[in-house]
């Protein structure tokens, strides 16, 4: 479809089943503003509380069916060459999601997301599928209404001591899971807090450039023909 309204002659391509169709939306704007908006948080995931995971948890769900958008590069865009937990399974974002909810004290929710992620784990004969397994337990556990040490102790009679030591050092402090196992960049500054409605200053500038796109399409003759005299003097 001629898509020139981006102000040169263009056209896109559709491949079916492969290509990526969104609809422009003021959601979609504000996703993207949103991820762009933590980059600065991920840099410095100590700086990650409640709010700040509940942003994260927004987008991380609202791109889990998208193979391209879910992948941990695009919210570590600047760090590609960092090791994401679970990224090696393509399932990084649900394992974040899933400390996302541990930081919140949502044990369930967790345990789901590392369900999934043991499945895969297991069938494709994962180093780190026994890690997952006990994860899942610790988490369920956690669940229904064990405390720490108490989930721990309950682990030590079905799993191995250093797989036990493990979880009891990352889970120990819930607000510490995310800081525990993702690196601080520490090139970006770390902000204290997110201020409320921050997240929609870009979806309107969005919004009113694509506007203003679509208002003033280009003659595409007069491209053409501006071109076409453009090749015969390089000629």
């Amino acid at each position: 479809r001629d898509v020139s309204f981006l102000g040169f002659p263009s056209y896109q391509i559709l491949i079916p089943g492969f290509s990526e169709v969104q609809q422009e939306t003021d959601l979609l704007a504000k996703v993207y503003n949103t991820r762009a908006y933590l980059a600065p948080y991920l840099a410095c995931p100590e700086r990650i509380g409640s709010k700040t995971a509940k942003l994260l948890l927004g987008i991380l769900e609202y791109w889990a069916d998208s193979p391209m958008e879910n992948q941990m590069t695009m919210l570590y865009s600047i760090y590609p060459d960092m090791e994401f937990p679970a990224e090696d399974l393509r399932k990084g974002w649900a394992y974040l999601a899933a400390m996302c909810y541990v930081l919140l004290g949502d044990y369930g929710s967790a345990a789901d997301k590392i369900l999934s992620i043991h499945r895969i784990a297991r069938d494709t004969g994962n180093s780190r599928t026994d890690f997952y397994r006990i994860l899942y337990y610790y988490l369920t556990l956690r669940d229904v209404g064990k405390g720490h040490a108490e989930a721990v102790r309950c682990l030590e009679r079905l799993f191995e001591p250093s797989l036990c030591t493990e979880i009891d050092d990352l889970m120990a402090e819930e607000a510490a899971v995310i800081r525990k196992q993702y690196k601080s960049c520490g090139s970006l500054k770390c902000p204290e807090e997110i201020p409320d409605g921050e997240c929609g200053t870009w979806a309107q500038v969005r919004r009113k450039l694509f506007s203003v796109w679509k208002e003033h399409v280009p003659d595409q003759q007069a491209l053409a023909a501006y071109f076409e005299d453009s090749r015969g003097k390089i000629r």
